[in-house]
């Protein structure tokens, strides 16, 4: 009996220090929130200036990169040759 009660109470004591060692404390989780979020916002930031681009090796023998455009929008620059990527 009393080794049974010895057995429980080490099975729980390494249960509980390993969920201690594990488990990240308050701070680093809120630190890891706040990580979350900057990184949240770059990614909003990044699609917003067209990071969601279609983008595709084309042309002859692959050698090009190649985007998926909006040509409904109109051409720019000087030469009329820019458009402006979807997504």
């Amino acid at each position: 009996m009393l080794l049974g009660g010895a057995l429980a109470v080490l099975v729980v004591g390494i249960t509980l220090a390993g969920f201690w060692l594990l488990t990240p404390s308050r701070d680093e989780l809120k630190e890891l929130r706040a990580e979350r979020a900057q990184l949240q916002s770059a990614i909003d930031l990044l699609a917003s200036r067209g990071g969601r681009a279609d983008f595709k090796i084309c042309g002859v023998g692959n050698a090009h990169l190649c985007v998926r455009v909006e040509p409904k929008l109109g051409r720019y620059g000087e030469e009329k040759d820019y458009f402006v990527v979807k997504g």
